[in-house]
């Protein structure tokens, strides 16, 4: 095949999927070392794997100021008007404000306002690792649910009436 036909080809696959095919000469093997021994005239092919993940901090275009941004990862609490649980299974990754801009309103800011969902917290750390960011991990406090009787609101207790009537 010439080199235009195979160009051409590669442009119509879409990005993900040409950097993921491999190569179309067999000579190339990727990730791969050959060893020979003095003895034997064979050679001995070991796959090795990549041992280091590429950062995305390198092609993702972001400014140098977003990658030493601290960011938090948190799941978020109920909300204290409700009395259901919705929206507290999911982690949330949102960045911290800066020092110098302390106030909320501060639109020079721009990364405050972002804030994404994660279904699991493992995954929320290891995108942070991979973008590059510093972060810092907010377990979520436990409700403890004492059980409680409506019939303890009656009970005798000795001493002073626990009731005091307005009226």
């Amino acid at each position: 095949m010439s080199a235009s036909l195979l160009v051409k080809q590669a442009m119509r696959v879409p990005f993900a999927a040409a950097a993921v095919r491999p190569a179309a000469s067999s000579s190339i093997k990727l990730y791969s070392t050959s060893t020979s021994t003095a003895s034997n005239s064979t050679s001995v092919t070991e796959a090795v794997e990549p041992t280091t993940t590429l950062q995305a901090e390198i092609i993702s275009g972001a400014p140098e100021e977003v990658r030493f941004h601290p960011c938090r990862i948190y799941q978020q609490a109920k909300a204290a008007t409700q009395s259901g649980i919705a929206n507290t299974g999911y982690w949330r990754l949102d960045f911290d404000t800066e020092l110098e801009a302390e106030r909320f309103e501060n639109d020079s800011d721009y990364m405050h306002s972002l804030a994404m969902k994660f279904r699991t917290k493992e995954d929320a750390i290891a995108f942070a690792d991979k973008q590059g960011w510093d972060y810092t991990v907010q377990e979520p406090n436990k409700r403890v649910f004492r059980k409680k009787v409506y019939a303890d609101n009656f009970k005798y207790s000795p001493g002073k009436l626990r009731f005091v009537k307005t009226k």
